[in-house]
């Protein structure tokens, strides 16, 4: 995957923010529907790089009864490299640094974590991919864990994802597909539930078209909360179902777009509930959009609980010279308890910044975001206003 250096510094920006190289590839992640530019040949193998930059925050705790303002600094030095052999690539890649608040005690951490990542085609017709993240942040940077919004109160968080996907092609029309991951989250404010999650999948399909799939998918989601928090025993596990039916259509160019609708179980009230998910996106010379729509049955990570999810995001990229790229998102969720489902959570994260390549590796970013989550627990709905700036220096040799 190949990016201008404007893009580059974008990525730094989200990266500074997040402090994690990748988001959940299965359960929480954003999944992009536009393909990814293929690495060119004598492309950088090994990639170092230095942020530093700095936060103004509103509410700081991200908690209603405690507004105010306040700032930090933070820093970031991270090194990867990608090998590249006959079938495959195999990567990895490794970051330590800090988060340190003048103005506010409890919240100054060091962060750090690191991946290593597989896509290997042992033969035409297989492809197996995997990938193994840990990340040691806070909920208030760590956003890529829940691109679909559900903001938390600020905590210490460790961070683990697994992820394995073996698609094979069974004939020229014919291709199936099936994987699992593995989600690990722990607060470090006991006030927020620890949980885990496993999940795996199953897809068959049949080409549609030139560009076109037809498919048949079966999702299931098992759920473990590690605390005891609105009735769930200390361990105690929830699982769910999801069959759909579905299309994709994915171009080299053009209008990318998939659909799919069903059917979803959820077995702790042994309810069956509509499911599905849409999603569109185009790309364009200077330009890219997307907008995605889902409902899933998972576990409301920091809550203890599982919900249904109705979760909505958009967003955009536009680079108006070679050097200055500016992108846009906005995520909505709305959450409810399948025992309950007077018992909701409605939560939003709305961004926008830019990417500056000032020339010799330096970078300059700038990001605004502001957060809102209104939940049945809450007395009054919380909301959280973030400004970002960083400033990165990087370093790409063979």
């Amino acid at each position: 995957m190949s990016f201008s250096r404007a893009q580059l510094a974008l990525i730094v920006l989200v990266a500074l923010t997040t402090l994690c190289g990748s988001a959940l590839a299965w359960a929480q992640a954003r999944p992009s529907l536009i393909p990814p530019t293929a690495a060119q040949k004598g492309s950088p193998s090994w990639h170092f790089k230095l942020v530093g930059g700095g936060t103004w925050y509103n509410n700081p705790f991200f908690l209603g009864a405690v507004p105010g303002t306040t700032w930090s600094t933070n820093g970031e030095a991270s090194l990867g490299h990608e090998h590249r052999f006959r079938s495959g690539v195999f990567s990895w890649s490794g970051n330590g640094g800090a988060f340190y608040y003048p103005e506010v005690d409890g919240l100054n951490q060091p962060t750090y974590g690191g991946a290593v990542s597989l896509t290997w085609a042992p033969g035409r017709s297989t492809k197996i991919d995997m990938r193994q993240d840990y990340q040691r942040s806070n909920t208030r940077s760590l956003m890529t864990l829940d691109p679909e919004g559900l903001p938390l109160p600020t905590s210490g968080l460790d961070n683990a994802t697994s992820y394995l996907s073996f698609d094979q092609k069974l004939s020229r029309s014919w291709e199936f597909q099936a994987g699992g991951n593995y989600v690990y989250r722990l607060y470090d404010d006991p006030r927020l539930i620890d949980g885990d999650e496993v999940g795996a999948h199953a897809r068959l399909g049949t080409r549609a078209g030139r560009n076109g799939l037809a498919f048949l998918a079966y999702h299931y989601t098992s759920s473990r909360f590690l605390g005891n928090a609105l009735g769930n025993a200390e361990g105690n596990t929830e699982g769910s179902h999801q069959g759909l039916i579905g299309y994709y259509r994915r171009p080299p160019r053009g209008l990318v777009l998939e659909v799919a609708g069903g059917v979803g179980y959820v077995e702790s009230v042994q309810k069956a509930y509509p499911s599905g998910r849409a999603a569109i996106a185009a790309v364009g010379r200077k330009a890219s959009i997307e907008a995605r729509y889902y409902r899933s049955f998972g576990q409301a990570f920091g809550y203890g609980q599982t919900t249904i999810s109705d979760v909505f995001s958009a967003f955009a990229t536009w680079t108006p010279v070679r050097k200055l790229t500016v992108s846009a998102d906005y995520n909505y969720g709305y959450r409810r308890s399948p025992g309950d489902e007077g018992n909701t959570i409605r939560s939003w994260i709305a961004s926008g910044g830019f990417g500056w390549d000032v020339g010799g590796g330096v970078g300059f970013a700038a990001r605004y975001s502001k957060e809102h989550n209104d939940s049945y627990a809450a007395t009054v709905p919380v909301n959280g206003d973030k400004v970002l700036v960083a400033l990165s220096y990087g370093v790409d040799w063979r």
